[in-house]
């Protein structure tokens, strides 16, 4: 049985600073989390996620709604639906990963069950933003031609779970989503073997440093 519920919102505000009129390399970041139980239904919803403050420019504006509309919920007027099922879990989280130079980067975990199914299916990735423009950096615009070879190297353990994304001669044909941290890169990929569901690879910077081409992380060693 299906109901659509209106979750509830809950916001606490883990960071601050003094930002407002100054331009900054970091954001504010405020913790929001929209929640339901429905015992009788055993249907249980918990999703965290974040959204910055300190202004009401463009920018902040549209990151905010990127990171609302990652959510796997509907979403109106800022107030959030979704189907819940009996027997059913929803659960969403996040984790910063970079929160300086201009630049945002969080990584956002969905995780959903439904009844008869044999077991719950997660989807991992992460967002990242140019924090003075509210754009998506993509990741030609942090790694020039080349770095490929690289990335087929690390992905070499996990051949057999990541052939889908390789060609014949094993050259890498996509890249599902990438995030950045203070470290390196990492890699999210699907793995082709649903009881792995997603492979992880962080290359650190000194490997990837002569293909990095975004000024910002030209200076992370």
């Amino acid at each position: 049985m299906q109901r659509k519920i209106l979750l509830m919102l809950y916001a606490t505000i883990f960071l601050w600073v003094s930002a407002f009129g100054q331009k900054t390399d970091s954001v504010v970041i405020v913790k929001c989390s929209i929640g339901y139980k429905l015992p009788a239904a055993n249907c249980i919803v918990e999703i965290n996620y974040p959204q910055i403050v300190g202004s009401n420019d463009s920018a902040q504006i549209s990151i905010n709604k990127a990171l609302r509309e990652s959510l796997n919920v509907e979403i109106s007027d800022n107030e959030f639906y979704i189907d819940c099922q009996d027997n059913s879990e929803y659960l969403g989280d996040y984790k910063i990963l970079f929160n300086q130079k201009g630049i945002f980067s969080v990584e956002i975990t969905n995780y959903q069950y439904n009844e008869n199914a044999a077991h719950g299916h997660c989807w991992y990735g992460a967002l990242n933003f140019n924090i003075h423009t509210g754009k998506t950096i993509e990741l030609e615009e942090i790694l020039t031609n080349g770095y490929k070879k690289v990335v087929e190297k690390y992905m070499q353990p996990f051949h057999d779970d990541l052939a889908v994304y390789l060609d014949e001669a094993d050259h890498l044909v996509k890249i599902p989503g990438y995030g950045i941290t203070k470290k390196g890169l990492i890699f999210y990929f699907k793995s082709f073997f649903e009881a792995r569901e997603y492979i992880k690879i962080l290359i650190p910077y000194n490997v990837l440093e002569k293909y990095i081409s975004y000024p910002a992380l030209k200076k992370i060693k």
